[in-house]
């Protein structure tokens, strides 16, 4: 028979859920790039949560993916920035310890998904011309060499 005895060692129960959290937490917070807002899931109705970002550092370091922290091989600052989608949260809601406020996503729709918050049509045709415009560039350098 199984028991839902929140106290049994062997089962998940909320004081470890708690540890657990906390220890993330803790890793989190020492990452410079790493920061939190706070978003409505469904347009300001709705449960309040809370969303963690990571921003890229200075120019010449390497971009950052602001929903899931991984690193690009992309340098912020250069030509290839063009490739994803960037927005800066420049309203002062996001601290960071590297003072970063801009991030990177490979889409619009990611950056809509992670944020809840919608981009227009033009912003995401826009960036879909400077994105085709960049890889046609890297293309053409391709076939020059």
């Amino acid at each position: 028979m199984l028991s839902d005895d929140r106290f049994d060692p062997t089962q998940e129960n909320d004081f470890m859920m708690d540890l657990q959290n906390k220890e993330i937490d803790r890793v989190k917070s020492l990452d410079s790039g790493y920061g939190c807002v706070y978003r409505y899931k469904t347009n300001g109705i709705g449960k309040r949560v809370k969303v963690d970002c990571y921003t890229s550092g200075d120019c010449g370091t390497n971009i950052r993916n602001g929903e899931t922290g991984e690193y690009y091989k992309l340098k912020v600052g250069s030509k290839d920035e063009d490739r994803l989608f960037k927005i800066s949260l420049a309203n002062g809601e996001l601290r960071t310890k590297n003072g970063g406020s801009i991030l990177f996503y490979d889409s619009p729709e990611q950056c809509e998904r992670h944020l809840y918050h919608v981009i227009s049509d033009d912003m995401k045709e826009k960036w879909l011309e400077k994105r085709s415009l960049y890889l046609q560039e890297i293309q053409d350098r391709k076939l020059k060499q």
